[in-house]
């Protein structure tokens, strides 16, 4: 049996890739940005899977090779895209957080 589960990933957490880059980029653009990674019960499990949020009813999922290196995989409720470009990464999340905060200010 495999435990899995999730961990806070704030912004003193590096991974030593181009991935911290893109995580820098959103929590400037997104201040109350939640990150928490995967956490899995074996070394041999993947564990380059993060999930991005602003509410907690939605999240943004993003995938790396590890080491926190391209290609991206992401993936929402609506969509899912691989790319190798942070530039096409971080402005695919960014579009999708705020469809999130959209969506949720529709909701109140």
């Amino acid at each position: 049996m495999v435990t899995v589960g999730q961990v806070a990933w704030g912004p003193g957490e590096h991974v030593g890739g181009p991935i911290d880059r893109i995580f820098a980029a959103l929590r400037e653009l997104f201040p109350a940005l939640l990150v928490t990674r995967l956490s899995v019960k074996h070394m041999s499990d993947d564990d380059n899977v993060w999930f991005l949020s602003l509410t907690r009813n939605f999240d943004v999922q993003i995938d790396s090779r590890p080491g926190g290196n391209p290609p991206f995989l992401l993936e929402s409720d609506r969509a899912r895209m691989s790319t190798d470009d942070l530039v096409v990464a971080v402005e695919t999340l960014d579009l999708w957080l705020r469809e999130e905060v959209d969506a949720a200010e529709i909701g109140k």
